[in-house]
């Protein structure tokens, strides 16, 4: 068979894999997905219920990638520690060499005779099926059958190549050479991004005798190496706790290669799966024997690394570290240990909310400063910033209902809403920051000269807002009532202002004085300035009533009460 044919229906067989894995897994994961994600959450902190919880996940969607990827998922959410999320990822390393034994029967198995009837059955199943469950189970049937049928194609492909000497001698370099194997494997799994795809076609080259089982175990080695891409990729732009899981994850494999290699190279690794694999080497048993080479390369480095968990996640710490610019975007006080003690994690919870509370402050000031001075590298800056407010605003609120799941006092119960509300003020603080970049982009675009006095203005009303920022953070901080009502008045100020700004804004656009798009800008930086007022003093007033902190009898004439029924977040009056 030429060349060409060869190559071009491996590569069919290969596509049809893939997909047939892909549909499989998709099936699985429809059926028990949110299964999966509830255990992942409620997941203990053993290590060895974590790793067995990866091994079993992995080994029911048959995907390590993917198993990582919803890892590293629940990790930017806040749904998992960094420690409980490496130990996850170490199970799903062993769970993803069950495609590998599902790949050795077709070295015993007429895998033709059982593929075309999945595909048909399954195929009828999810098109013509009323039942959910029926359907879903039509899509797992109809993945395997594509993926025993892509096998098949595969197999009878390379098989004119068992008699190539060129070939065999091609391979059988990987054997004498393991480092040049391990490269190979690598390349092409961090190039298809599926291991399980790579060890089977590692499998069906030794099945057609065309790579020897020597020479297979420094190409296996590599596939290890190469699927870590697929959660290096997943974790680009997730928080640092996410960045840090698939840094960990890389290294138990890298790590673990440079610890069987050496074993590997000399033929003690080769000797030892033979001697644990019942049975011969032969064509029918070659393909068990990878499969069990695999799963013992995953074993051993698991259980080395089960021990030194701590020294994995602290060179994984070393290799994504936080700078202080990172530190103040990330929250650091929300740690599982606290939450069987609800007084103490509420705790944790204001320290964030100071600091959610700063970060928004500063991002408010970097709009200010971009859009006056036109710089676009700080208006850059405010997007980041907003996107770390979501984070805050995410890792709080999951917090809150992990913390509302225990056994707590009404008091803390009543508190949980106002908290998230005070977090969700916040982040629309962060959005209306972010308006402000438009607006800069359209003065830039247009071109447009605003008026002096306006800006006068707007600026005043800026400082005023820091001195609100200042003064609700330090109420929250402090539990200091007084303080916040004194954010009150502040406020009050700002909406004079505003209605001042409006006022000389028509008056400059009687007289002739003012451009109406510049004029209009002046007015909506204030409008925007406003808004973030009333989200801060949203957070003032929980201070004095709601959150039952400090002596909310100081100032009677003034009784504050909250109504939950904005479609912002909490809004207060005055009664």
């Amino acid at each position: 068979m030429p060349v060409f044919s060869i190559v071009l229906n491996s590569f069919g067989g290969l596509g049809l894999f893939l997909f047939g894995m892909a549909k499989m897994s998709d099936g699985l994961k429809l059926i028990a997905s949110d299964r999966i994600r509830k255990i992942l959450h409620n997941l203990t902190k053993n290590r060895v219920v974590a790793i067995l919880i990866g091994t079993a996940v992995t080994a029911i969607i048959q995907s390590s990638s993917a198993t990582t990827v919803m890892i590293i998922g629940l990790v930017n959410a806040g749904l998992l520690g960094l420690q409980q999320a490496v130990a996850l990822a170490l199970g799903a390393n062993i769970g993803t060499t069950c495609t590998a034994w599902i790949v050795s029967l077709i070295g015993n198995l007429q895998i033709s005779v059982i593929a075309l009837p999945a595909i048909g059955v399954g195929f009828f199943m999810k098109s013509f099926s009323k039942k959910k469950s029926f359907e879903e189970s039509g899509i797992i049937l109809l993945g395997l059958g594509l993926l025993f049928l892509g096998l098949d194609f595969m197999k009878e492909a390379i098989e004119p190549i068992r008699g190539s000497d060129a070939v065999v001698n091609f391979f059988d370099r990987f054997s004498t050479t393991p480092l040049l194997g391990l490269l190979a494997g690598a390349v092409v799994t961090a190039i298809i991004q599926s291991s399980s795809a790579s060890i089977a076609i590692i499998q069906i080259l030794a099945f057609n005798g065309a790579i020897s089982f020597e020479a297979s175990i420094p190409l296996m080695i590599g596939c290890n190496i190469g699927t870590t891409i697929t959660a290096e990729l997943a974790a680009i732009g997730t928080n640092m706790n996410s960045r840090r899981t698939a840094h960990a994850n890389a290294l138990f494999n890298i790590l673990g290669a440079c610890i069987i290699l050496p074993f590997a190279w000399s033929g003690i690794y080769g000797t030892f799966i033979d001697y644990v694999t019942p049975g011969e080497i032969t064509k029918t048993t070659v393909m068990f024997h990878i499969a069990a080479a695999h799963t013992v390369f995953n074993v051993i480095n698991t259980v080395i690394f089960y021990f030194g968990l701590n020294t994995l996640i602290y060179a994984a710490k070393f290799l994504a570290k936080e700078n202080k610019e990172q530190s103040e975007k990330t929250p650091i006080y929300l740690l599982d240990k606290f939450l069987n003690d609800p007084i103490v994690a509420m705790e944790q919870v204001i320290k964030e909310l100071v600091r959610m509370a700063e970060l928004a402050r500063k991002t408010v000031q970097l709009a200010e400063k971009g859009f006056f001075e036109n710089n676009e590298k700080l208006l850059n800056a405010v997007v980041t910033n907003e996107d770390a407010l979501d984070d805050f605003q995410q890792a709080i609120t999951q917090y809150l209902i992990r913390l509302s799941e225990k056994n707590v006092l009404a008091r803390e119960s009543r508190e949980y809403p106002i908290l998230i509300h005070s977090v969700n003020d916040l982040e629309k603080v962060g959005d209306y920051a972010k308006n402000i970049i438009r607006y800069a982009y359209a003065k830039s675009k247009n071109r447009l000269e605003l008026p002096p006095e306006g800006i006068e203005e707007v600026q005043a009303m800026f400082k005023k807002l820091y001195d609100l920022f200042d003064v609700v953070i330090k109420s929250l901080e402090g539990r200091d009532s007084k303080l916040a009502y004194s954010a009150i008045d502040i406020e009050d100020q700002i909406d004079v202002m505003k209605a001042q700004c409006r006022e000389n804004h028509i008056n400059r656009m009687v007289q002739c004085k003012e451009d109406a798009r510049a004029g209009t800008m002046i007015m909506d930086l204030a409008i925007n300035i406003e808004k973030m007022g009333d989200h801060l003093i949203s957070i003032a007033k929980a201070v004095i009533k709601d959150l039952k902190w400090g002596n909310k009898s100081i100032y009677p004439h003034r009784d504050i009460g909250l109504r939950t029924d904005h479609a912002d977040g909490p809004s207060v009056v005055q009664k």
